[in-house]
């Protein structure tokens, strides 16, 4: 996790970070905003569909992948310092992170 040790950027994690006590220490202990781009699983289920260029073994069978997103809600809430609805337009969602991470 030293990564986290970086003064500017953006580190895009995969939704299994919060899985484990480390990974939710790393982003609580982190001093910097963690966003959540929370979506509803029918848009993330969307999305995985629609990308042909990655294998995404979790979603080989719907029912265990929507289990493991029900599971990680709580974690993701209570790691995140700010939340951002990603099932609006991309431009959006890009407008509200600008907004959150600049500087006031």
């Amino acid at each position: 996790m030293e990564v986290l040790d970086l003064r500017r950027g953006v580190i895009s994690t995969g939704g299994g970070i919060v899985s484990t006590e480390v990974g939710r220490a790393a982003l609580l202990n982190s001093g910097v905003p963690v966003v959540w781009l929370r979506a509803p699983f029918e848009a993330a289920e969307a999305r995985v569909a629609s990308d042909s260029g990655r294998e995404r073994p979790l979603f080989a069978d719907v029912d265990s992948a929507r289990k493991l997103f029900d599971e990680r809600q709580q974690w993701y809430e209570a790691t995140s310092s700010h939340i951002v609805d990603a099932s609006q337009p991309a431009l959006l969602v890009a407008g509200d992170i600008v907004s959150i991470l600049r500087p006031h």
